[in-house]
């Protein structure tokens, strides 16, 4: 009799565990025949089943939900650019265990949340299907911008495309301490490539290209203000919000530069752009002198006109003849040249940096040999 009731017992058990087996193979199937045409209308699904979105967004091909990244295959059905116009609150994502995902828009909000923590979904409207596909774990590699993220995933055949070539190299030879690539792409978390780059890890608006030369990694010296160039077992400490402050200060700086910069232009109108820079933004600054002292000397800078070196009641000329220079794009210098050359092996010269700042004068000034002189201006002029 106990035997028989043990039976009972087992048969019931197999056949629930059929049913329930059976269901979810039904539910699954359905999921996977749904398309975009498809409307859903489930009712009562357990919340666990979903994952609600926190936080969402997508970038150079990158899809982040609540923090974590994938890639979007190129041949995708789903269309990520609308995380941008749907609420958050509006949407959910279902995983299954094939690790696809479905975006599904919801105009409900949770219901039937039990003490027990059993989480349910009430659904009171048909949802609209979104698409899906299978989602790749984005590979980290380290070193790379992160506009470059892509690029950096396995190709077919698990190989490696150069960045700037057509060379392929397997995928196996990233980062591994040898430069396989003629551009030397394939290193960029190593000092193996003599001409690359390192990209630090804090990446973000105010340090979008934050990098460093390639063979400043694994130094020894923390140049990252994160550390990400160097091992763990060199403990750098962290600066980022300090090197974030300046950032914000110098764009600040920047921007009240930029205003000040109006009456630059308003005086320079018809000067001599050869000489005065574009639109003669430079001709205010050739009406007055600034000081400076340094050790037991007074310099005296009067841009267009002459540079002293003063020292008791005694004036060396170091620089009178001015001559624009373009460094680069957004840099200029004026050089001062033939000054008296009594003790020097040359006529003195000097030359005068700008650098962006709210008013007009002269921050430092070095000697880097001798009889040649580095000053650096503040002023408006170039922000």
């Amino acid at each position: 009799m106990k035997r028989l009731k043990i039976n009972h017992i087992l048969i019931l058990l197999i056949t629930f565990a059929l049913i329930f087996s059976l269901f979810q193979f039904s539910f699954i199937i359905n999921l996977k025949q749904t398309n975009s045409e498809t409307k859903l209308n489930p009712k009562l699904l357990e919340v666990k089943k979903f994952q609600a979105i926190k936080e969402a967004k997508f970038s150079n091909k990158i899809l982040v939900i609540n923090k974590t990244e994938f890639l979007i295959p190129l041949d995708s059905n789903l269309n990520p650019q609308l995380i941008d116009l749907l609420p958050f609150n509006q949407q959910i994502f279902y995983f299954n265990k094939f690790k696809k995902i479905y975006v599904i828009e919801k105009n409900f909000p949770y219901e039937n949340q039990s003490s027990e923590g059993n989480k349910f979904l009430s659904i009171e409207h048909e949802n609209r299907f979104i698409g899906s596909d299978k989602l790749l774990p984005v590979t980290k590699i380290r070193g790379i911008h992160k506009k470059n993220i892509f690029s950096y995933q396995p190709k077919a055949k698990n190989k490696f495309k150069c960045l700037n070539s057509n060379q392929f190299i397997p995928y196996e030879q990233l980062n591994d301490n040898f430069c396989d690539c003629v551009d030397g792409t394939d290193e960029p978390g190593t000092n193996a490539c003599q001409f690359g780059f390192f990209y630090c890890d804090t990446q973000n608006e105010l340090l979008f290209d934050y990098r460093i030369p390639s063979y400043k990694v694994n130094d020894k010296i923390c140049d990252c203000c994160d550390g990400s160039d160097e091992k763990e077992e060199i403990k750098c400490k962290n600066f980022c919000s300090g090197l974030i402050f300046d950032k914000k200060k110098e764009i600040d700086l920047k921007t009240k530069g930029l205003s000040e910069k109006k009456k630059y232009l308003a005086e320079g109108i018809l000067k001599d752009e050869k000489l005065y820079g574009p639109k003669g933004v430079f001709y205010r600054i050739s009406r007055f002198c600034f000081e400076i002292f340094l050790s037991k000397y007074t310099f005296k800078v009067c841009p267009y006109k002459e540079v002293l070196q003063i020292d008791s009641n005694k004036h060396v000329n170091i620089g009178r003849d001015p001559q624009l220079i373009r460094k680069r794009i957004g840099e200029w210098s004026l050089k001062m040249n033939n000054g008296e050359s009594t003790n020097c092996p040359q006529a003195r010269s000097s030359e005068i940096n700008f650098k962006c700042g709210i008013k007009d004068e002269i921050i430092s000034v070095q000697e880097p040999q001798k009889c040649v002189y580095v000053f650096v201006l503040s002023t408006p002029a170039v922000c």
